[in-house]
């Protein structure tokens, strides 16, 4: 596994986010460029839930590892062509 230094940032348009192995609701919703509450919906749905994390005994401020999101993302987006195939497919 490749380390970051915490010069390594994602420039976005809202704000420049680390590079690091935890991130919050927050800054998920940066990175993906979608509303938190978009983001704890996808986190509490029934099958295949973004894995967020808590503490014991905690109720708030969870978390996910950067590994984590990676592998969600990867099974749960498709390549902009693949999506553009399937439309042109249906027509």
């Amino acid at each position: 596994m490749r380390q970051t230094t915490n010069a390594e940032r994602i420039n976005g348009s809202r704000s420049t986010i680390l590079i690091k192995e935890y991130y919050s609701v927050e800054e998920v919703s940066r990175l993906l460029h979608i509303s938190e509450r978009t983001v704890r919906e996808l986190a509490h749905r029934e099958e295949d839930p973004l894995p967020f994390r808590i503490l014991f005994g905690q109720q708030r401020n969870s978390f996910i590892h950067r590994e984590d999101l990676m592998d969600w993302l990867e099974s749960n987006s498709q390549l902009v062509r693949d999506a553009a195939k399937k439309q042109m497919g249906r027509a």
